[in-house]
């Protein structure tokens, strides 16, 4: 499984190596297997939404393939238990509330969260989840006190490059947190 993983999290944009998993899970989590099909479905929608009417239009209409997809996809995230959550998207799903993500296309593709824990956690979590965006939501805050830690104080411009290891200041030690 981890080899999956690893393809998945190298080339984020292969919705084969995503599939080929989905494949793979059919008889070891069949929930986990389709809630992957179903997203990566309905990101092939995504233009399609925009122009949904099943939403305003009355309920005994027959819903688009779009709406019947999100309902599906509704239905496995209401009845999921935590701890489903939490193996699936390992290590994103106990990190608290300083961490928000996303999950699309199967998996944790966007993370926003301060600059601390990205610094902390961001070289785990691009191993185990095909991240493609990170927002920094304290970047301005705390630009000074990074900067001069830094050896290039830049790596806010690819966080995910720098968590992956492609980076001058990938193995940065403890950065002192913000004085207030």
């Amino acid at each position: 499984m981890d080899g999956f993983i690893q393809r998945i999290c190298e080339d984020p944009y292969d919705i084969g190596s995503r599939l080929i998993y989905a494949d793979y899970l059919e008889d070891r989590d069949p929930v986990r297997a389709e809630f992957i099909r179903i997203q990566i479905e309905l990101a092939e929608y995504e233009p399609y939404k925009q122009k949904c009417e099943c939403l305003r239009e009355l309920p005994e209409k027959r819903p688009c393939p779009y709406c019947r997809l999100r309902r599906r996809e509704r239905q496995i995230i209401g009845v999921s238990p935590v701890n489903r959550w939490l193996t699936w998207f390992h290590p994103v799903a106990g990190l608290g509330p300083n961490f928000q993500w996303k999950p699309q296309r199967g998996f944790v593709e966007q993370v926003a969260c301060t600059c601390t824990v990205w610094l902390e956690h961001g070289p785990i979590i691009v191993r185990c989840q095909p991240v493609v965006v990170v927002w920094l939501t304290d970047w301005e805050q705390r630009r000074n006190v990074y900067g001069p830690l830094l050896i290039d104080p830049d790596w806010l411009k690819n966080p995910i490059a720098w968590a992956r290891g492609a980076h001058p200041a990938h193995g940065l030690a403890a950065v002192p947190p913000l004085k207030e």
